[in-house]
């Protein structure tokens, strides 16, 4: 799993903020780490997911590369292509609405928790079940698959919830 983690929040031992030690693992083309890097180098990040393949990319936070509007070319072709390469992709966002288009189209699956912004209730009503949207108790999603075309109501574990 290759992590991209903008705020810092993911804790394990294989993480760098170093570009140094980002560099080295390039060279050595072992990738197995959550990295913290300057923005910029985002784009080289897509396009090295896509080379290496078999893999899954975790994006947390998307809407700070992305927006409605604009998206890096190299993550853009992530989402269209990149199950030729056999690349899961997962991302993370607080505001539905400040997503690019083309990551909730390409996507199999979207857990939506608690949300009352009406803005992001219109851009999940183009595609998901609003009123489900709107009862969800807090640590609850709704779990909508795309292929099915079905929701499921679920709860975060409790062991997973941090008080």
């Amino acid at each position: 799993m290759i992590v991209w983690d903008f705020l810092g929040q993911f804790e394990c031992n294989d993480v760098t903020n170093h570009t140094a030690k980002f560099e080295q693992i390039i060279k050595h083309s072992v990738f197995n780490v959550a990295v913290r890097l300057p923005e910029y180098y985002f784009p080289f990040i897509c396009q090295f997911v896509k080379q290496t393949g078999k893999c899954t990319f975790l994006i947390d936070e998307i809407d700070m590369i992305s927006s409605p509007t604009s998206i890096p070319k190299e993550l853009d072709d992530l989402l269209r292509y990149g199950r030729h390469q056999e690349v899961d992709i997962i991302a993370t966002a607080r505001r539905p609405a400040e997503v690019h288009r083309n990551l909730t189209a390409n996507s199999d699956d979207i857990y939506v928790y608690q949300t009352h912004e009406p803005r992001d209730l219109t851009y999940l009503s183009r595609f998901m079940d609003v009123e489900q949207i709107k009862t969800l108790s807090q640590y609850e999603c709704l779990h909508y698959n795309a292929l099915a075309q079905e929701y499921t109501r679920e709860k975060v574990p409790t062991e997973f919830v941090k008080e």
